[in-house]
């Protein structure tokens, strides 16, 4: 397979918003967003690597790379969540499972051509944006506060349970 058509001033533009997203979070994020950018690469080196070698993209059934990469989306960014201090990776899991769901929907009924390919990219483009929503709200919090938790102490959530557990004994 061959690159994207970076004369197509569209994909351009998107490749240039990914790149400086995926720059800006590495830089500027806490854990969480690190973790975030890396399942984002992490998607589009599955991606490149198997269409370089398996297929091509596919619109008249269901594309097995992109549900592949959508799959590695959607478990990073469930892992994501259930241990950052952050809304931003909820929303991106929930994403990622819209993605997954349009290549299994494209499995049970034939969408249009641009249908299938504007539902299983867009949640992941929408994904992409939160983590710049959560890293710009991170610095926001870095600047107040002069720091931000970045993952849940389930340690202290344990501690804080058995706290409970007493009070609810008296």
């Amino acid at each position: 397979m061959s690159l994207p058509d970076f004369a197509d001033p569209r994909i351009a533009a998107l490749f240039a918003c990914l790149g400086a997203i995926l720059t800006l979070a590495w830089f500027l994020g806490g854990g969480p967003e690190r973790k975030g950018a890396y399942t984002i690469a992490a998607m589009l080196v599955v991606q490149a690597l198997l269409y370089s070698t398996v297929s091509e993209p596919r619109f008249d059934r269901i594309d097995a790379v992109a549900l592949t990469a959508d799959g590695v989306g959607l478990l990073g960014f469930t892992a994501i969540a259930l241990n950052a201090n952050r809304v931003w990776p909820l929303f991106a899991a929930a994403m990622e499972l819209i993605s997954v769901l349009a290549h299994l929907t494209q499995g049970f009924e034939v969408m249009v051509d641009q249908s299938y390919a504007d539902f299983k990219a867009m949640p992941s483009i929408a994904a992409l944006l939160s983590l710049l929503l959560g890293l710009i709200f991170h610095r926001i919090r870095i600047v107040r506060y002069g720091f931000d938790r970045d993952w849940v102490s389930f340690k202290q959530y344990d501690e804080y349970r058995k706290v409970l557990r007493e009070v609810e004994q008296y």
